[in-house]
Order: structure tokens, then C-alpha cells, then sequence
């Protein structure tokens, strides 16, 4: 079986997870139909596609700033089409690879005397998001830590955060580290396996980003605000359809929410996200009805408009135009 074929069955069974997820949700009346119709009018369209390029355009500038703490010669609308195509590919790449592959690849194309450090950070970028995405959660934990400790459900997914964000810190502080690297002899014990000379390298690249304390500083700073404004989205909405949910309950789920969907079982977590949400929000808010289903769905009904703009990017990019003028174009 070719490699082409087996990313397009892994590509129809992530489409044909969605659907069943949907079907189900809709069959059993968890996500109602009528409830995104109460969405469907201008003002509400227009600000919820405002919020959304809002999120994107503080995602990119994190991804941004990353590239420039390393002295990488791009201007930020250049890495924002990126970040559209990338958010395009998530939807529509007939394979199990993701949109930030596809960032990754055009822009190790651009820089190819550092394509390491490039295609790095890309996954910097990610796990940094993941883990602002955890800092968040505790966050709110804290902030409402008398309702968490009464909830078995939700004490049990604190904990649990909890776990994931001491996991992924120690992780973070291993790889940027060089005094820690030194000392455990990572990079010094890999060197000797002659296979092993690919990951030395993105060690020894995820040092350098170590090495710019500040910029990560601030990329982690950058991504909370972006997961508040997230959040603020997901509120809108619970506000549009006649939700009463407290605050602290979207600053709990919806991160959470968004972590679940990080996992590659469906495009764009489509599906995913609706069940995890539907769960996460029923877990904290009893009487939230399908606030979570609802929003997250439009959430990824106004991320795939702004991807129908990386597409456009994308057909020009592919063109001999180089990048630096389509951004300019933009």
C-alpha cells in the first residue's frame, strides 16, 4: 500500500470519527440545530469572526516573536499568511499530515540554511500553546478552588492538569536548558549512536531557543491572552443563547476543551471539540444545556472562514509570486 493511499483511509476514517460524532450529538438532541441558527445573524457573525482573527492574529505574533528572538529575517504578515494556510490544512489536507507541517515546510523552504531551528519552532510554538492552555486551567482552579474541590468530576481533571503542566515544565526545562543538558549528558550520550545525530540537533536547536528567556517569557504571556480571548468567544456565545454560566466555568473548560482537540483523531478536532466540550461544560454548569457543543462549533464554523483565506493565500503561494509580496499584496 502506498504511502499517498494510507494518508487518505487515515484522512476518510478522521472524516468518517466526525460525522459519527456529529450524527450523534445532533441524533440524541446534545447539540440542537436550532441553537446555531440563534447564532446566525450579522451582528453576532461579525463579532464572532472579529474574535476569532483577533485569537489568530496573537497566535501568529507568538510564533512571530519566537522566530525573531532567533534573528529569523521575517516580517509578521509573512508569517501570518503562514499561519492561514496552516489553519486552511487543518481542515482540508487529504492526509494525516497537519496544518502545522505545512507551515513548517514553507517556511524551512525560505530558510534553508537553518530548516532545523525553522521546523522547531513551529513545534515551540505549539507546546508553548498547549501549556498556556494548562496554565490557564490551574488558573482558574485557583481562582475558584471552593467549587473544584466540591465537584469530583472537575477535581479530577484539575489533578490532572495539574500533572500535565509539572509534566510538560520539567520537559521545557530540560530541553532549553543547556546547564541541565550538561549535567544529565543528553545531547553528549546521544552523540554516540550514529542514528541519533538528527535529534542532537534539535536539542542543541531548542537550547538556543532556551537561550531567549525573554521571548519565551513573553510568547507564553502572549498565548494566555490569546486563550482569553478564546474564552471571551465562548462566553459570547453562552450570552447569545440565553446561557447564565459563570466566568470561572469558561476560563476551566475552555482550555481543557481546546487541549482534547489538539489530539489528531479528527480534522480540526471536529467532533472531538463537540463532544469534549458538551462534557466539560455539563460537568461544571449542570443547566448549560449545549452552550459548549454550540460555541465550539462556531468557533470552528468561523476558523474555517478565516481558513477559506489561507486558501486564497495558499493558490497565490504555490504561484512564482514569492512570499514577501503576497503578504505585501494582502
Amino acid at each position: 500500500m502506498s504511502h499517498e493511499l494510507k494518508s487518505r483511509i487515515k484522512f476518510a476514517l478522521k472524516i468518517a470519527v466526525a460525522a459519527a460524532l456529529i450524527y450523534f450529538l445532533l441524533h440524541t438532541g446534545l447539540l440542537k440545530v436550532g441553537s446555531l441558527k440563534e447564532l446566525l445573524n450579522l451582528q453576532t457573525v461579525a463579532i464572532a469572526l472579529i474574535l476569532v482573527g483577533i485569537n489568530l492574529v496573537m497566535l501568529n505574533w507568538r510564533w512571530y516573536w519566537l522566530l525573531k528572538s532567533r534573528g529569523f529575517m521575517v516580517s509578521f504578515g509573512q508569517t501570518f499568511v503562514l499561519y492561514l494556510i496552516g489553519v486552511f490544512f487543518n481542515y482540508a489536507l487529504p492526509s494525516s499530515v497537519g496544518g502545522d507541517v505545512v507551515k513548517a515546510y514553507y517556511l524551512a523552504r525560505e530558510q534553508k540554511n537553518r530548516r532545523v531551528e525553522a521546523v522547531l519552532s513551529v513545534l515551540i510554538d505549539r507546546v508553548l500553546g498547549l501549556y498556556s492552555l494548562l496554565m490557564l486551567s490551574l488558573i482558574s482552579v485557583v481562582w475558584d478552588f471552593e467549587f473544584v474541590q466540591s465537584n469530583p468530576q472537575i477535581r479530577w481533571m484539575a489533578f490532572l492538569c495539574g500533572v500535565l503542566a509539572f509534566v510538560m515544565s520539567v520537559c521545557l526545562l530540560i530541553g532549553f536548558s543547556t546547564r541541565i543538558d550538561r549535567a544529565l549528558r543528553i545531547t553528549q550520550t546521544l552523540r554516540k549512536i550514529p542514528k541519533f545525530h538528527k535529534i542532537v540537533e534539535v536539542f542543541e536547536a531548542m537550547q538556543m531557543f532556551g537561550k531567549q528567556r525573554s521571548a519565551i517569557f513573553l510568547s507564553i504571556l502572549v498565548s494566555l491572552v490569546a486563550q482569553t480571548v478564546s474564552i471571551i468567544f465562548f462566553a459570547f456565545v453562552g450570552s447569545a443563547l440565553g446561557a447564565h454560566i459563570s466566568f470561572p466555568a469558561y476560563m476551566f473548560c475552555v482550555p481543557i476543551g481546546f487541549v482534547a482537540m489538539a489530539l489528531p483523531i479528527a480534522p480540526a478536532g471536529v467532533g472531538v471539540g463537540q463532544v469534549a466540550f458538551l462534557f466539560l461544560f455539563h460537568a461544571y454548569a449542570k443547566d448549560s444545556g449545549d452552550v459548549g457543543a454550540s460555541a465550539i462549533t462556531a468557533f470552528q464554523l468561523a476558523l474555517l472562514v478565516w481558513g477559506l483565506v489561507g486558501a486564497i493565500f495558499y493558490v497565490r503561494y504555490k504561484s512564482p509570486m514569492p512570499l514577501n509580496e503576497i503578504a505585501d499584496a494582502s
